[in-house]
């Protein structure tokens, strides 16, 4: 009854819903500056086409869907609360629509997108207690001189996948 005839949870319910929105905007201009920055890179023209795509997949596509789910999510509050000034007695919240498309799939589409992002990126699995030796001794680390290093060895590394993928073919 609470949501049927509360003001506030309308008013919760417009501003959840310019949250998600400008949330998806942000991540959806972040993935811009992220491919404008990749591809700028002077490295990045030397890669071929084939590992270049792939680069910019692992890294674009995870923040793709992490915007169209918040904008997923901003959309069904958005008609939620539209519904309510309409027809004050209709909710959206009430059936399985509401939690699959407002609350599980928003939730576990980006979770699972970054999660994979991330295990990608760790391809080295071990105990808690290499993981910190790792981490302070890796020769991949980035140094002072040169930011770059770890973007080049990410690339090499793409590249060396590549070949060992057509090779096997």
């Amino acid at each position: 009854e609470f949501r049927a005839t509360s003001q506030i949870h309308r008013v919760t319910l417009l501003v959840e819903s310019a949250g998600w929105g400008i949330h998806a905007i942000i991540v959806t201009i972040c993935c811009k500056m992220v491919y404008k920055g990749i591809s700028s890179l002077p490295t990045f023209s030397q890669v071929r086409s084939e590992a270049k795509r792939n680069i910019i997949n692992k890294m674009i596509i995870p923040m793709v869907f992490c915007a169209l789910s918040y904008a997923l999510r901003s959309g069904w509050m958005a008609a939620d609360f539209a519904s309510r000034i309409v027809s004050p007695e209709t909710t959206f919240e009430a059936g399985l629509g509401w939690w699959i498309g407002n609350c599980w799939i928003p939730t576990f589409i980006p979770s699972i997108m970054l999660l994979y992002s991330i295990r990608k990126r760790d391809r080295e699995t071990g105990s808690m207690d290499s993981a910190r030796e790792n981490l302070i001794q890796s020769p991949h680390a980035e140094s002072l001189g040169n930011p770059f290093q770890s973007f080049q060895q990410a690339l090499q590394d793409f590249e060396d996948e590549d070949l060992s993928l057509s090779n096997k073919k």
